[in-house]
């Protein structure tokens, strides 16, 4: 096992931890919150009733409910999760850097301190951290709403309901971890062939594996100079597993892409 997928492992138990806490810190809240209204209970009634086919959103009322029982501190876990990531990720670009530069310019030692490093690691922590939480806050909302609509609210079922859930499952911690931390070090790798001075262009590798995306098979091959984009699936990205373009989870989530690097003296093809 390399150092970088030893990482990976540390850092899905330390996510799932996280998310273990937050799970039992909303149960803890869902047990000392008031009633849900008894509007919110009969309109779930009066909507199950009549739209059979397709289950609705829930109702603003419910919503509120929730939000200002059980989700009432969701920035500050949102700064929880910049923290706890935000580490990862630095280690990992750190430590992909380091071996980026003893493989092609042994004689020049990283600078973990590089500007640009670290404005990339602050920027995906936190916009990724804001997804991360958006995506637990939705999944706590529904899960609930579900158990409301269903007509069987109670403590004990929506504690059940909340276990059960994707948002605080393993796999998640798993896809959480896994995506940001090759991504961090595909950063590192780029910013230390970066600080080379001697890699002038790239080539988009696929994994091509059988989970692997279609565009990104597409992708496969494609070169660029070093300091333009890859474009894939209509999205900019200065290496695989990079969001600071705007690319989207399609593109980036458990990406197992990588890029070769073209050096001085080698031909852009």
């Amino acid at each position: 096992m390399s150092d970088l997928e030893e990482m990976t492992e540390e850092a899905i138990q330390s996510f799932e931890r996280f998310m273990e806490n937050q799970l039992n810190l909303y149960i803890e809240r869902l047990k000392d919150a008031p009633d849900i209204p008894t509007t919110v209970l009969t309109e779930a009634h009066s909507l199950r009733s009549v739209q059979r086919d397709k289950k609705p959103d829930p109702p603003f009322l419910f919503k509120n409910w929730v939000n200002v029982y059980i989700l009432y501190d969701s920035w500050d876990q949102m700064e929880m999760w910049i923290d706890i990531a935000r580490g990862w990720m630095e280690n990992a670009a750190v430590l992909a850097g380091m071996e980026s530069l003893l493989e092609i310019a042994p004689e020049i030692e990283f600078n973990q301190r590089d500007g640009r490093l670290l404005r990339w690691l602050s920027e995906r922590s936190r916009r990724n951290a804001q997804l991360i939480q958006g995506v637990t806050d939705e999944d706590v909302h529904m899960t609930l709403w579900d158990v409301v609509y269903e007509g069987h609210f109670s403590i004990k079922i929506a504690t059940d309901a909340l276990i059960d859930t994707y948002g605080f499952s393993k796999s998640r911690a798993e896809t959480i971890a896994r995506t940001e931390i090759i991504s961090a070090g595909r950063a590192g790798q780029y910013h230390g062939d970066l600080q080379s001075g001697i890699v002038i262009g790239k080539r988009w590798r696929a994994a091509l594996q059988e989970r692997t995306r279609d565009h990104h098979r597409i992708a496969d091959g494609q070169v660029v100079a070093f300091d333009e984009p890859f474009i894939v699936n209509g999205e900019y990205l200065m290496f695989p597993g990079d969001s600071s373009l705007g690319a989207g989870g399609g593109n980036t989530i458990n990406c197992r892409c990588w890029y070769e690097r073209i050096l001085e003296g080698e031909e852009l093809k």
